[in-house]
């Protein structure tokens, strides 16, 4: 992947625009690629804000901004060719959605292709006071768009959405970003909002972005876990469709089957997975007459205490696929598990999901 976007920043801006008194400083040091990246993170912890001093709506206090090789720290926002769609989009009420899209743009512009690729046709003669949350995000896309932008930013695109309207809503930004041939940060608080669409991962604590990296590298890091108080943050799998049979799609690990929930998909398609390590169980010995379908023969690679619990690291037989397991001490010390013990995993629950890299 070629590279973006760089940034070594800091800032410091008043708590409050009406009360100059205390102020929020912060940084940032990390490299956006081609590709959507996602820009993870609690509330609060200053990711609309360094979208902001991407976009040139907020001032950086020092430091440098490439974008594709040109430094636009000093720009203004309206030459950084930067599209941005704000958590609450912001569109022209006394407009049609025609005129909002076209605003700013060149005379004679054609927008028939954006119209039609986010499903605007039957919007288009309408007033954004009566369009739906998603239908004005979708409206507030195709005029980033229009610009003919180097760089997209979506600020929480999700928020408030239902599960399937929030799916559709990833699905649409990564279209887009394919589409059009433009890359892309996406923030979000939701670590279900990253997996489906991300290619990099940044996750931002306490007003400065921490950590950076592949999607696996920062779903794996113990850093995500902590700042997003997850529970924990699993395994991270990619795998091919290798058959289906009642409702069920099978995968294969090294040769042995998992088999998943997706009667949507089909053989061939390249499917992501996520696995819990709260979801899966270890048996020394291959139990038979269960209700789980899922069990793999794996090695244990490691064992590290986690409060009351023990999380067990271990690789899938045959491959360099990693899955992890947290099960309590009490269950560990019966097993009596040390590294390099071949044992089975029994795996619960997966969530998985397709992409179309």
């Amino acid at each position: 992947m070629t590279t973006t976007l760089t940034a070594d920043i800091r800032w410091s801006i008043p708590t409050s625009l009406s009360l100059k008194e205390g102020t929020n400083t912060g940084q940032a040091c990390f490299t956006v690629p081609s590709g959507i990246t996602v820009l993870i993170g609690p509330s609060g912890s200053g990711k609309t804000t360094l979208m902001r001093m991407i976009t040139g709506l907020s001032d950086i206090t020092a430091g440098k901004l490439t974008l594709q090789g040109q430094n636009i720290a000093a720009l203004p926002a309206y030459r950084r060719q930067i599209g941005y769609v704000p958590q609450s989009p912001t569109l022209f009420p006394h407009m049609s959605v025609r005129a909002n899209i076209l605003y700013g743009a060149k005379k004679d512009t054609d927008i028939s292709f954006l119209v039609n690729e986010l499903s605007l046709p039957d919007l288009l003669d309408r007033k954004p006071s009566s369009l739906s949350g998603g239908e004005a995000r979708r409206v507030a896309i195709a005029r980033a768009l229009v610009s003919s932008p180097r760089l997209m930013l979506y600020d929480e695109p999700t928020s408030g959405l239902d599960p399937v309207k929030r799916a559709s809503t990833l699905s649409l930004i990564r279209t887009v970003s394919r589409n059009h041939n433009v890359p892309a940060i996406v923030s979000t608080h939701l670590i279900d909002d990253m997996m489906p669409i991300a290619d990099y991962a940044l996750l931002m604590d306490n007003q400065s972005v921490v950590l950076e990296g592949s999607l696996e590298d920062v779903l794996d890091a113990p850093e995500t876990t902590e700042v997003l108080g997850l529970e924990d943050g699993g395994s991270l799998i990619a795998a091919q469709i290798t058959g289906e049979d009642n409702g069920l799609i099978e995968v294969s690990l090294g040769g042995q089957p998992l088999w998943l929930s997706g009667a949507s998909r089909t053989t061939g398609d390249h499917v992501h997975m996520r696995i819990r390590a709260r979801d899966v169980a270890i048996a020394k010995d291959r139990p038979e007459n269960i209700s789980i379908n899922n069990c793999l023969a794996v090695t244990v690679q490691d064992l590290k205490p986690a409060s009351t619990e023990t999380i067990v690291t271990m690789l899938v037989a045959e491959t360099d696929t990693v899955l992890k397991a947290r099960i309590t001490q009490k269950s560990a010390t019966a097993l009596a598990l040390k590294p390099g013990d071949a044992c089975f995993a029994l795996i619960k629950a997966v969530a998985v999901w397709h992409r179309e890299d």
